[in-house]
């Protein structure tokens, strides 16, 4: 059986794809049928460094009025995102985990800053604004609480 390679792919798409996507499929693949390459790095290392971009992510946006929240992501076009509610709602429970785990308060200190900033966002019907949290945007029930 012939390797896969981007230079002789194994799959073929009958539709356009981007160059990246192509080669993340191809990643997915590889792994999927057990041919997947070693990680340069090791997991201990992986998880810090999400850590610390999802940490960054938190910090980007303290001078906006997202302050505490997460941003939704970055884009060549418009840079950082503002806060997003959905979620900055799962890396709170994936802070406070990695906290515990990791013997790192500051996670639990950057959790409860997501904490403060949601429930400043939250309506009085207990709804959360959808989107990026603005005004007007649709609401979103709560259906399980934080804690």
């Amino acid at each position: 059986m012939r390797g896969i390679s981007s230079a002789s792919p194994l799959v073929r798409f009958a539709f356009p794809i981007s160059a990246v996507a192509a080669k993340a499929f191809r990643l997915v693949l590889r792994n999927l049928i057990g041919r997947s390459e070693e990680s340069a790095h090791d997991g201990e290392t992986h998880l810090a460094a999400a850590l610390e971009w999802l940490s960054l992510a938190q910090d980007v946006i303290d001078e906006r009025p997202a302050a505490g929240g997460v941003s939704a992501g970055w884009s060549f076009e418009d840079g950082w995102l503002p806060g997003c509610p959905e979620t900055t709602g799962y890396i709170i429970a994936t802070f406070i985990d990695a906290a515990k785990a990791l013997n790192r308060p500051d996670l639990t200190g950057r959790a409860h800053r997501m904490i403060d900033w949601e429930l400043s966002l939250q309506r009085p019907d207990r709804a959360f604004p959808g989107h990026y949290g603005e005004p007007g945007s649709e609401r979103h029930e709560l259906w399980c609480s934080l804690f």
